[in-house]
């Protein structure tokens, strides 16, 4: 009977779930993150300090032209930096911040059991019917994938939980030598949209980031060009949030 006894325990052990997900609160990633609507992928290399209250996000993009991309999160001087540097010129866009480094909160998360990853062995929780699952290293807990269901899928790769050095969160040479405010670059965009070409040399100083292409085109190409410049630049500002 004991040994029965013993053996149920046993059992028992093996069958309780495993405990909620922590995440690192420092460390370096490479993430790959696919968007489903328009089959993007994205590179993207992020730094994470949560006792330093900062992150740093580094990235390439093509569209609408190649550019290269750091986003500079500062909570302690609650200030956020965004610098885009194309083939031939470099921007840096400054916004506002405010609250504390975000960090996940697994306490609602539902363990619904093991699944292989990338042959890395992990467990699965799930958030909301699965509308969000994540998916920890089941021997190290460290976290592998990320999917919001319907709108994308984040990979890690080559995760080191590491304190990061202060001087990765410098403030950027370029945004201490000119940085504009974003919501300047917004407008005065918006104006040379709605007013017309005649707008565009007048403007074109006031502009930053993205939206420096908008009066280019109109300088260089004509009106007819605006719109879609105007368009990706609008959309980087508020659906990547780069603004």
């Amino acid at each position: 009977m004991k040994i029965i006894i013993a053996f149920l325990f046993v059992l028992a052990v093996f069958a309780m779930d495993p405990p909620l997900p922590t995440f690192p609160t420092q460390f370096a990633t490479d993430l790959v993150i696919e968007h489903y609507d328009d089959h993007h992928r994205q590179h993207i290399v992020w730094e994470y300090d949560q006792k330093q209250n900062k992150e740093r996000l580094r990235g390439r993009e093509f569209e609408p032209e190649e550019y290269e991309w750091t986003l500079l999160r500062d909570y302690v001087g609650e200030k956020e930096y965004l610098v885009v540097e194309t083939l031939d010129k470099i921007y840096c866009n400054i916004t506002a911040l405010s609250g504390s480094l975000p960090y996940p909160n697994f306490n609602g998360f539902t363990y619904s059991g093991q699944e292989d990853i990338d042959f890395v062995l992990c467990d699965r929780w799930y958030l909301n019917a699965s509308e969000w699952i994540y998916y920890d290293d089941a021997s190290t807990y460290a976290p592998v994938q990320i999917d919001y269901v319907g709108a994308n899928k984040t990979n890690f790769f080559n995760l080191e939980e590491k304190a990061i050095d202060p001087a990765v969160f410098d403030v950027p040479t370029v945004c201490l030598n000119g940085g504009i405010e974003c919501d300047v670059c917004v407008d005065a965009a918006e104006t040379v949209f709605e007013l017309g070409c005649g707008a565009a040399s007048s403007a074109i100083s006031a502009l930053c980031g993205p939206f420096a292409a908008v009066c280019e085109a109109a300088l260089d190409y004509g009106c007819s060009e605006v719109v879609s410049h105007y368009d990706a630049a609008k959309w980087a500002c508020t659906e990547v949030g780069f603004c």
